[in-house]
């Protein structure tokens, strides 16, 4: 089942390219998960477009393990140095 929607931005954040908090807090702080859908014991797979510090990653898949994942795999497609 696709699960493209359980993970909500919930305040916005400044982009890390122009100075946004590499704090993972930050981060842990402005995502929310969708209270209509689960991820118990799925094996989910994070896909990002380009990382910096990998806190937005880390932040994700802290959450997605917190709600009940069986396992969480990352992927970028970038890393911005």
């Amino acid at each position: 089942m696709d699960k493209v929607d359980y993970l909500l931005r919930t305040k916005t954040i400044d982009k890390l390219a122009h100075g946004g908090s590499r704090d993972i807090k930050a981060q842990l702080d402005s995502i929310g998960v969708n209270p209509d859908m689960s991820v118990e014991g799925n094996v989910v797979l994070i896909v990002d477009d380009v990382t910096t510090s990998g806190a937005s990653l880390e932040a994700c898949r802290k959450i997605l393990l917190e709600h009940g994942a069986g396992r969480v795999a990352m992927l970028a497609l970038g890393q911005s140095v």
